[in-house]
């Protein structure tokens, strides 16, 4: 049985810029709370130049794992989560079907989304949010927390950055987020000389220092709570207090929101996205498209298990 150590983790953060809120006459330090606020915010922050949009608010494809929070943080089943896919989304046994079309959380975060990006006309086909935030093409998107020092380092000094937690489906909703990475497998095949070197760089990467030097450094998460209590981890948030808020979002979170554990969570990703598109665009309703990529996800999870179970 293989046992996977945490290395790369993350969560979606929201980024913003901080001087066109202030230019909109809108609370810097305030980003919004709900999708529906982010549709207020975003209609206040639109710029036109004649009939053509200058700034754009919001800006951002939606994909399935951000969606996979926006499902999972809504409370249909008296838990206060619900789930994305059966088999509590793939880690209670083989995922066989998505389940986001039985309780009602895609077509209702559907049905606020789309609501939200008319009244602030959503660029929701962003393909490059960062550059285009640093270039002030849109004033709100989302990304990784692992892009964090990519966002800084692209942003600079052209305006002041903020970074705040993704905002809730709606006021009932838990607020809690999806946690993404990767893991590290070490397998032995026999070679010791490679496996001593991979236990020697598994005992430096796991030290508070050379956690927090990662942190630093591209905005993935420490995943040792001695880091998280260590006075230099300490020291440097009070120094770059925004590289503290994925870390609050994913210890606030309910662990049971998550993404669906699936051979082809890729390809649900890309069902996800064109069919928010295809929503928000007008070439299916909120309807079609929640049955659209039910389906679509469903035989794309039962060829693949057949394949291979």
């Amino acid at each position: 049985e293989a046992v996977g150590l945490p290395f790369s983790s993350s969560a979606i953060l929201f980024y913003y810029n901080k001087d066109a809120f202030r230019e909109a006459g809108l609370d810097p330090e305030k980003a919004p709370q709900t999708i529906e606020e982010l549709g207020e915010y975003s209609k206040q922050l639109t710029k036109t130049e004649g009939s053509e949009i200058a700034q754009y608010g919001f800006g951002y494809a939606a994909d399935s794992w951000v969606v996979a929070s926006w499902v999972g943080q809504q409370d249909t089943d008296g838990q206060g989560y619900s789930l994305f896919g059966d088999n509590n989304n793939g880690h209670d046994g083989v995922m066989t079907k998505v389940v986001f079309d039985e309780n009602g959380t895609m077509k209702h975060f559907l049905e606020v989304y789309k609501a939200a990006a008319e009244t602030g006309n959503f660029k929701y086909k962003e393909d490059d949010p960062v550059n285009n935030l640093s270039a002030g093409n849109i004033t709100m998107t989302l990304a990784s927390s692992a892009s964090l020092t990519t966002v800084m380092d692209s942003v600079g000094d052209k305006f002041e950055l903020g970074v705040a937690a993704l905002p809730r489906v709606d006021e009932n909703a838990t607020g809690s987020v999806t946690f993404g990475g990767n893991a590290v497998y070490p397998i032995d095949k026999g070679d010791e000389d490679k496996l001593n070197a991979t236990y020697e760089f598994l005992k430096y990467f796991y030290t508070d220092e050379a956690q927090l030097e990662w942190h630093s450094g591209t905005g993935y998460l420490p995943v040792t709570n001695s880091t998280y209590e260590s006075d230099a981890y300490a020291q440097f948030i009070a120094e770059n207090p925004q590289f503290a808020v994925a870390a609050d979002c994913v210890a606030e979170s309910d662990p049971n929101v998550q993404e669906a554990m699936c051979g082809v969570a890729g390809t649900i990703l890309t069902i996800v996205k064109d069919g928010i598109m295809n929503c928000l665009d007008g070439s299916l309703t909120v309807d079609e498209a929640v049955q659209t990529m039910a389906e679509e996800s469903n035989t794309a999870i039962q060829d693949y298990n057949d394949a291979n179970y």
